[in-house]
This record gives structure tokens, sequence and C-alpha cells, in this order.
């Protein structure tokens, strides 16, 4: 009987109970690696999806649910094709697995077609955003942090537009007693931007996106938690028990807003400038 890996939405094999991990990488009938893939790729793919030492001879049998989905990833690495399309590559993986997967993309030589919730893997890999809004689809080359820069440039623009237009008068007309704006004089109507926070570390970093994982794992568990006892509630018919399960819904709306209000601060920690 075959095993099938987190990957398995994609119908990928793992191996026989008693293969290992090379032997799924890269070797036997579930071979997946290029024909003639020469045997230290195998194990260097191995290495850069976390798998070092004996850990590469672990049976896929008693591999982890994030271990088995790295072992797909080194398969479709080790493949050499052109192209990669990849939907929302991060879930269900954790910081150290997403870091590893970055840092192979980077060295694949095909194309990668991806779409992600996670953007400082985006920072990592993207280097064209395709960028889809109002019914258009504007690809935006460079990465993701020029793609930022460009936006924040367009709301600036569109701020000072604002603010040196006068009160009831069209954007644009630019005029102030007679005579047009100067641009000193839209400066004088806007606010000193605010300074920006000194950029992250690599380990203030890493720590904030493992921390932002956890808090978006509990996120979901208050989600769920909530509209089981909503539920609950809506088909309970005796008074005590549906006064207990109404306090226990509006602690879970309190509880949602803290977890919601701390996935806002570490967001915004994480997108800013590093």
């Amino acid at each position: 009987r075959r095993l099938v890996d987190a990957g398995e939405r994609g119908g990928h094999e793992v191996a026989d109970r008693g293969g290992g991990v090379t032997d799924r990488a890269g070797g036997g009938r579930e071979r997946q690696a290029e024909p003639g893939t020469v045997q230290q790729a195998i194990l260097d793919m191995a290495g850069a999806m976390l798998f070092r030492g004996d850990q590469v001879h672990k049976p896929v049998a008693v591999l982890s649910g994030g271990e088995r989905a790295r072992l797909c990833l080194a398969g479709l690495l080790l493949q050499h094709n052109n192209i990669l399309v990849l939907d929302e590559p991060g879930n269900h993986l954790d910081v150290d697995t997403l870091d590893a997967l970055a840092q192979a993309l980077q060295r694949y030589a095909g194309t990668v077609i991806l779409t992600s919730h996670d953007r400082y893997f985006v920072g990592q890999v993207a280097n064209c955003i395709v960028e889809v809004r109002d019914g258009r689809v504007l690809a935006f080359p460079g990465n993701y942090q020029a793609y930022l820069y460009r936006i924040e440039q367009e709301f600036a623009s569109s701020r000072e537009a604002t603010a040196a237009t006068p009160a009831g008068q069209p954007t644009g007309a630019g005029q102030k007693n007679g005579r047009a704006s100067s641009p000193a004089d839209a400066r004088t109507t806007t606010e000193k931007a605010p300074e920006r926070a000194a950029p992250l570390s690599p380990g203030e970093h890493r720590k904030l996106r493992k921390e932002l994982q956890t808090v978006e794992r509990k996120l979901e568990q208050v989600q769920a938690d909530k509209a089981r006892v909503h539920t609950e509630l809506m088909a309970c018919t005796e008074p005590a028990r549906s006064l207990e399960l109404f306090e226990q819904h509006q602690g879970l709306i309190e509880q949602l807003e803290g977890v919601e209000q701390r996935w806002c601060e570490l967001q915004a920690l994480l997108d800013s400038p590093s």
C-alpha cells in the first residue's frame, strides 16, 4: 500500500512503505528526478530541503506532514521542468521550510508562477509582480519591494494633489488667491511624514514571521470555536444553557478582536522596509 504525502491534492505518490527520502526524490520506480541526475545532486536537493545526515535515509512512512511536503517539493525541483505553477506554496509550511523553498526557487533556472499571501516569501522569490485590479491585469517588472515603492508613490502623489486643492475647488485647479498654487504651497498644507522605524534585523524578521504563523493558527481556531458556539446557541432551547453559550460567544468575540489586532500589528511590522 502506498502512502500519499501532504501534497496529495496534486496526486503525488510518495513511496512504498519501506522507501526512504532519497529513494523517493531520486531513485527506483518512484523516481521523480530528471533521468541522469547524479546522486550528489539529489543529496544536495535533500539538504536544501532540510534533510541532513541520517535524515536522508528516513522511511517515508515515518515522515511528518511538513517533511512530506518538503519531499514533494524536492521532487518537483529535481524534475527540471521549464515552468512551475505554485498556488499558495507556503500553506502548512513552517518558516524554516518556507525559507528553504525560497532559496531553492532562487536557484531554479525555469519560470515560476505563484500566488502567495506571504509577502516576505514573494519578496524573496519574485522578480515580476502581476497586479489584478479594477478589471485590468498589469505587470510590474522588478521585485516586490519595487512594486510597493511604486504603489506608495502613486498614493503620495494622490494625497499631495488633494491637499494642494482649496476646499470647494475641483482637484487639479490649484488656484489660491487668484494665482496658481506653487509646490511650496502644497508642502505647507501637508503634514510632515513620520520618520520610518529602524529596519528589522534578519533575526527580528524571522521571529515576527514565526509569531505571525502562530497567531494565524490561533485566529483559525478562535473563529472555528466561535462558529461552533454560535450554531449551538441558535439551536439551544434551555435558558440556563443558552445564557452559558451566550457568555462563551461574547468571550470568543472579544478574544477574536485581540487576536486580529495582534495580527494587524505583526503584519504592519513585517511590511515596514527592511
